[in-house]
């Protein structure tokens, strides 16, 4: 069964693979049905194929960007006068352009085509339907599978002990020199863990949320490491976006762990607000000569794909320069969060 997702995901959502064979096996037996018909009655196979292209064109079109981009976006208005300009032109197409291709005579009974191309629209419109929503159930199906990968890394990283020991460890210490910072970093501990826990288990979150989390990880790790400096930057006005939780933590994470082998780690982050759309970028140095190697490959596999999932307008660009590592994350077409 999982073989068999496997594949349907590979080629069916590929939407060059799956139009690719949708057209080869049109151009197939629209050739063999005409190879049975009369000698007389066969049309030229050239003209046949590019006819079926010219329709297999008009319907994509109708699905992605009449049906998808309008209706299924509930711009009814605009649907309804692309939908009735979409009818006048295969109309148009059927009474002139097929004739003209095959080299048949024009038809010109407009009458009696309407009905069969009403129908026929609404045939294909159906079968869209049941496409569009059978794609969405496997995407849905991939994230909750992702999902469940997720929430058990993140519930394996929150009962790390070497995270846990470490910090249990900076607060003993803490106690000893200045006890009264003791009960605040306890606090500020466990709102980090428990932020973790409880986004882990949800598809989406708010981006005053998950900014909120950032700047106390980073005051958290400027106390737990004095040498480290963190600068954050804003551009534009802050928008509570809807977006998927802890996009930027494992980011920041790396930042922190491999700047840290230079001798004075540097971290800077800027955040851009602008209408629908928002980007985190943050970079840090590192020491070429540290004796363990940069690669965060497992964690930004990890991010890019939910990336895709959860939100299909969006980047991810590493850069890797000078002793700077470099991420920017990019999402166009943010919802405000409810």
């Amino acid at each position: 069964m999982d073989n068999f997702f496997a594949l349907i995901k590979k080629y069916y959502t590929n939407f060059a693979i799956r139009n690719g064979i949708l057209i080869a096996l049109g151009l197939i037996l629209g050739q063999i049905e005409n190879s049975l018909q009369q000698q007389a009655e066969r049309e030229n196979p050239f003209s046949l194929a590019l006819l079926g292209i010219c329709n297999y064109g008009l319907i994509v079109f109708y699905n992605h960007i009449i049906l998808r981009l309008f209706l299924f976006q509930k711009r009814i208005i605009l649907f309804s006068l692309l939908f009735v300009s979409y009818m006048a032109i295969l109309t148009l197409f059927i009474m002139y352009g097929s004739p003209g291709i095959l080299g048949d005579p024009f038809k010109t009974d407009y009458a009696r085509l309407l009905p069969d191309i009403i129908f026929n629209t609404i045939l294909i419109s159906l079968f869209y339907f049941f496409h569009y929503f059978f794609l969405q159930y496997i995407k849905q199906q991939e994230i909750e599978l992702l999902n469940h990968k997720t929430e058990i890394e993140n519930l394996k990283q929150q009962l790390n002990p070497h995270f846990l020991f470490n910090s249990l460890n900076n607060l003993y210490g803490v106690s000893l020199a200045n006890p009264a910072d003791v009960s605040n970093k306890i606090i500020e501990l466990s709102d980090l863990l428990k932020y973790q826990i409880e986004t882990s288990k949800k598809d989406y979150s708010s981006l005053e949320g998950e900014k909120e989390f950032i700047e106390k990880y980073i005051n958290y790790s400027k106390w737990k490491l004095q040498n480290i400096t963190i600068n954050s930057t804003e551009t534009g006005e802050a928008k509570n976006y809807r977006l998927t939780p802890m996009i930027f933590a494992p980011l920041l994470e790396n930042a922190i762990k491999y700047s840290n082998f230079d001798k004075n780690p540097i971290i800077n982050i800027h955040w851009v607000f602008s209408n629908s759309k928002f980007s985190f970028k943050i970079s840090n140095t590192f020491n070429d000569n540290q004796s363990e190697p940069f690669s965060t490959k497992s964690g930004l596999k990890n991010l890019k794909k939910r990336l895709e999932l959860f939100h299909p307008k969006s980047s991810l660009e590493i850069e890797e320069k000078n002793n700077v590592f470099t991420a920017n994350v990019t999402i166009w077409d943010l919802t405000i969060h409810a």
